[in-house]
């Protein structure tokens, strides 16, 4: 796996019982437990720990279907497009834009190199939507007093998707 991209362990996922994942951090093989929905164990060399990931698969499920949830009945969108080297997917902020408004929704596009909460207050918005490294989303929206989604969470919003069909947001590259 690199960077916001799991597409590696896409083909052979229905050859494997579970993952195995040696690094640290969760985000990555937590994409991987979403994704294929099969067990995934981590190795920490770091910390020096091996850990499950099945609970806390189940925790961001919760809260992203909370932010979801508290989406729904936003009017206004914020898309937030990153300008970091490999991050920058305005195409996707363009068609999430046309989406909202073809629903009867507000959407406006904001590049800016980093987001945090304090750089969106001048804004007026309902709900966040990052086409950036969707970790803003999943890691940090406690930080940010409105919901803050990933382009896969918002297609659930505006009803293009079903929660059934919930996946990572990935960056292809």
């Amino acid at each position: 796996m690199l960077g916001c991209n799991i597409s590696s362990v896409t083909p052979i996922m229905d050859d494997v019982d579970q993952f195995l994942y040696v690094g640290s951090g969760d985000f990555h093989p937590l994409s991987v437990a979403i994704e294929s929905d099969k067990p995934v164990v981590v190795v920490d060399p770091l910390m020096n720990e091996v850990r499950e990931l099945g609970d806390l698969k189940e925790r961001i499920l919760r809260q992203r279907f909370a932010a979801i949830t508290r989406a729904s009945d936003a009017k206004r969108f914020l898309v937030l497009v990153s300008t970091k080297a490999g991050q920058m997917r305005m195409d996707l902020a363009r068609e999430l834009k046309r989406k909202a408004e073809a629903r009867g929704r507000s959407a406006e596009i904001v590049l800016l190199e980093e987001f945090h909460p304090d750089r969106l207050l001048p804004y007026d918005a309902d709900a966040y939507v990052s086409t950036a490294c969707p970790r803003i989303a999943i890691d940090d929206y406690l930080r940010y007093g409105k919901p803050i989604l990933t382009p896969v969470e918002m297609e659930i919003v505006l009803g293009d998707r079903q929660w059934s069909e919930y996946r990572m947001d990935m960056i292809m590259g």
